[in-house]
């Protein structure tokens, strides 16, 4: 499979960014909101590593204000021993702060 343009052996991926709620957003920033989709639905097929050893992400933070922490995943109710509450695809549900 060769897409116009590209070389022998090149494939594209597509994927569809599905969403849990009606409208898609968690958060009212479009910039935010695409960030933490796309890493949600990395982080539904990839796992981390740091120094070769898995890692529990459950946040991010923007370059241009690095103050304020944003969630990948929603708080799971009774759960919030780690701040985000989410270490897989099964462990995701309840509201964002």
């Amino acid at each position: 499979m060769v897409e116009k343009g590209g070389h022998p052996g090149d494939y594209a991926f597509r994927y569809r960014l599905d969403s849990d709620d009606g409208d898609g957003a968690r958060y009212p920033d479009p910039l935010v909101e695409m960030v933490r989709a796309q890493l949600e639905n990395i982080l539904n097929i990839a796992l981390p590593l740091s120094g070769g050893r898995e890692v529990l992400v459950d946040g991010f933070k923007l370059l241009r204000d690095r103050d304020t922490v944003y969630r990948i995943f929603p708080r799971r109710e009774g759960r919030d021993d780690l701040p985000g509450a989410g270490t897989g695809p099964g462990d995701r549900g309840g509201d964002v702060p």
